[in-house]
């Protein structure tokens, strides 16, 4: 009986819940000011005259409507949950309070229509177009309004798709020109593929990857320029990679590495104190240690540059990953700066490194299950010791039950 009635409060609470959400959602307008228009979404009309489509153009057409701003009140099975919140609450006379809470924390305002910005959406819309290769593409935008309702309404004509018809790349057979045409043969822009900005941008990072494995250090994916020009007609496009003329000094000539200083005990607070100490000079490596914490040789199997040779983006990120994955530093920053301010090709690298407590104790909870079907729960506790020989060592000891 007790809860066939309980049933029955909860069906009426639902119930309840439901019909403010339904006369929230009909009421949606009914707070707006005079001359406001409740703002109810965007709708894109791609090449409404012509009855061919554009290749995924239902995904272009969801791209583009996300990039329209501002998102109109989100909705619920097509009930404006936050917004009926919002008008439910009504103004409140306290910044505390359920009626404080409802209105700013689980409602929204209003997104009104005068928040649209036609040209703007327009420009962002056909910049979209252009980048994926539509050059030619022209967005006209337009509000329409139904008594306190309005939408925007933008009709997209994309013209003809644009394809590459041939990509030039330096012709120079010296320096850095030299390097970018050895891997020329890797390059990401295909004659015939789609005129596509994203594509030209991982271009001018590829190349920027193959100049760092060249010890062009202050190399820059910005120094390259991509020529594009469009009117080779057939709406095809040739492309010409060309280094800027503004390009600076520094960054078109490669650097060899000359002082590698690692400093295993560094603190920011000790700073002076253990940069004006007495290296311990092993092999290529000025080791600042006068605790002696650590075996030279560990350096060897962490740092993978040596003196004299060129800097290469390959040998600095095995070198991070090898010194934060070895699980003994806390801190790890590695330093590249040039020697007599640009003077010569030479960079000096600085190793920065934050020991971890050499002890440490750990403590885990888990579940378990065993074969005779048993479920429950194991505690971990874990006693770690970190360079436990001088090399870089890690010993766990743990006790479970």
């Amino acid at each position: 009986m007790k809860r066939g009635v309980k049933m029955r409060q909860q069906i009426k609470s639902g119930l309840f819940i439901l019909a403010c959400l339904i006369f929230g959602a009909c009421s949606s307008t009914k707070n707006l000011k005079p001359g406001e228009i409740l703002y109810t979404g965007a709708d894109i009309n791609i090449n409404p005259d012509s009855t061919a489509k554009i290749d995924n153009q239902k995904e272009v057409k969801g791209v583009l409507l996300d990039k329209t701003r501002p998102n109109p009140n989100k909705s619920i099975l097509g009930i404006k949950f936050k917004l009926a919140m919002y008008n439910l609450a009504g103004e409140p006379k306290k910044s505390k309070g359920i009626r404080y809470w409802l209105r700013n924390k689980v409602g929204e305002p209003p997104v009104l229509l005068s928040e649209v910005k036609i040209p703007y959406n327009n420009a962002v819309l056909k910049s979209y177009l252009i980048s994926q290769g539509y050059l030619q593409s022209e967005v006209n935008g337009d509000t329409v309004v139904s008594g306190k309702k309005g939408k925007a309404l933008y009709t997209v004509v994309t013209g003809a798709r644009y394809k590459i018809n041939s990509v030039e790349f330096p012709k120079d057979s010296t320096g850095i020109v030299q390097i970018i045409n050895q891997n020329k043969d890797k390059t990401l822009l295909k004659v015939g593929d789609n005129y596509d900005l994203e594509t030209y941008k991982n271009e001018r990072i590829r190349i920027d990857n193959d100049l760092k494995e060249q010890g062009y250090f202050y190399f820059n994916p910005d120094y390259l320029i991509l020529q594009v020009d469009s009117t080779v007609g057939k709406h095809l496009v040739d492309i010409r990679i060309k280094v800027k003329d503004i390009a600076p000094d520094a960054g078109l000539k490669p650097y060899t590495i000359d002082k590698i200083n690692i400093y295993p005990n560094y603190s920011l607070r000790r700073d002076s104190a253990i940069r004006n100490s007495t290296p311990e000079v092993y092999k290529d490596f000025n080791i600042y240690d006068t605790r002696h914490t650590y075996k030279p040789g560990l350096f060897d199997r962490l740092v993978f540059f040596k003196k004299d040779e060129l800097y290469n983006r390959r040998d600095h990120n095995q070198s991070l990953n090898r010194m934060v994955n070895i699980g003994i530093f806390q801190n790890v920053k590695a330093e590249f700066l040039p020697v007599d301010s640009f003077r010569n090709n030479k960079l000096n690298l600085n190793i920065f490194l934050t020991p971890l407590k050499k002890n440490s104790l750990s403590f885990s909870l888990t579940g378990t299950s065993k074969s005779n079907n048993f479920v429950g729960s194991e505690a971990k506790l874990t006693q770690t010791t970190r360079n436990l020989f001088r090399g870089g060592e890690q010993l766990d000891v743990s006790v479970s039950g």
